[in-house]
């Protein structure tokens, strides 16, 4: 069967469906010939041009982009899917996410079209993601009417629904009338490195410099000589450091526990003000899988994310998956992944005080700390093992008969 596997490129969902396309590509007995199209970025010719516009038109969603963009980024990814249809014949679509199936409901009639959502555009529009100030939700009647309009007939038409979590689900129900039927909950999903093991510390003596960094030059060996392996170290995953909660993070160490534990902030912001604090390290250009990568989780006493502003919260997986010890805000699906707080520690509120609280709790029980990091590790390999879940699409795709055979 032969299945197109549309992405919208940006934020966590850079990897939500190229990990499925990878695993039935490693898996052909699952009966899936999985074809990959990234909706984005945008070739120049359908690149939205760029206009004046004041911060308060952005903040109170006047600038037209939450629909201009969506609108391009969909009509990209129908005329890609248009090319691998004539050239190969499909059987199916799965698109993630509503944003760049909005061109697809044709499509609906001929063939079925799946649809994964980390979010409805219902929900969205109750955060800061489509109203930066809450004001703009008294305008979202004339600046998202025509969004909102063709999401809900895509969901009219689509075949069925993979949404992340169980809120989204709900808000399919219940904000869009869909029926339980056509609903299979598909989360992202991680795997781990074939062949790693998932507990005990290791020493960082290799690939921990930040980005750029000779790990054979006189200045890291004389850090490596300096810095304590030992210590406990907490560990911060995060493309964007402010929104993430990379802030309150490091601001908390450097006052309360700078003297006690290490940490180890992964980001794409460039962050030069923390380059030379004894104890931090700051790693860019991370991509995971790598040995990098792979280091920082294998030496990391605890994750943690007091992320202010999420819809989902992959990097928690990975967390759970290396039975690492967690501490999260309740963004996003936060409450869901680690079980209203079995598997991991969820922050009250994202302050300071809620932090120190939490940080120093595990680092003074790291016994509980452990037994809740495994729970959850129990918990990932059933609800958020990569092949597992693959399987599991595979035979909800087989099982669908096209619309040409209806």
């Amino acid at each position: 069967m032969n299945v197109a596997f549309i992405n919208e490129n940006t934020l966590g969902h850079r990897s939500y469906l190229p990990r499925y396309v990878q695993a039935f590509q490693r898996r052909p007995e699952l009966g899936i010939m999985a074809y990959q199209i990234d909706a984005s970025p945008l070739p120049p010719e359908l690149e939205l041009p760029r206009r004046f516009s004041t911060r308060g038109m952005h903040q109170l969603g006047l600038d037209g982009e939450i629909y201009s963009w969506r609108a391009a980024v969909s009509r990209h990814a129908a005329q890609q899917l248009l090319q691998i249809e004539q050239q190969h014949g499909l059987g199916a679509v799965v698109v993630n996410t509503q944003s760049a199936g909005l061109d697809l409901v044709s499509w609906a009639e001929r063939m079925p079209v799946w649809v994964a959502m980390d979010a409805t555009f219902r929900q969205l529009s109750r955060t800061p993601w489509f109203a930066p100030w809450p004001i703009a939700r008294l305008f979202h009647r004339w600046t998202l009417g025509k969004l909102f309009e063709r999401e809900r007939e895509l969901c009219r038409v689509a075949t069925r629904f993979l949404p992340w979590s169980e809120s989204v689900a709900e808000s399919l129900k219940e904000d869009y009338g869909v029926s339980s039927d056509r609903i299979l909950r598909l989360p992202p999903s991680v795997a781990l490195p074939e062949g790693q093991q998932v507990s005990g510390r290791i020493h960082l003596d290799i690939d921990t410099t930040t980005v750029g960094a000779d790990p054979t030059s006189e200045k890291f060996q004389s850090e490596e000589a300096t810095h304590d392996v030992d210590r406990p170290r907490l560990l911060f995953i995060g493309g964007d450091f402010r929104r993430k909660g990379g802030m309150i993070l490091v601001d908390t160490w450097r006052k309360h526990l700078s003297d006690r534990c290490d940490l180890d902030v992964v980001t794409e912001t460039s962050l030069p003000q923390y380059e030379h604090i004894p104890g931090l390290r700051v790693h860019r250009g991370v991509s995971a899988g790598s040995v990098r990568w792979l280091t920082l989780w294998r030496s990391a006493t605890a994750f943690i994310l007091p992320s202010r502003l999420e819809t989902f919260g992959i990097v928690l997986l990975e967390a759970l998956a290396f039975r690492v010890p967690i501490i999260a805000s309740r963004a996003g699906a936060a409450i869901e992944i680690l079980g209203n707080g079995h598997h991991g520690l969820l922050l009250p509120d994202v302050n300071e005080t809620t932090l120190l609280f939490a940080i120093r709790q595990v680092l003074d029980d790291p016994k509980a700390a452990q037994e809740r990091a495994s729970t959850g590790h129990d918990w990932w390999r059933e609800r958020y093992e990569l092949e597992t879940n693959t399987e599991r699409l595979a035979k909800a795709l087989r099982s669908v008969v096209p619309n040409k055979q209806r």
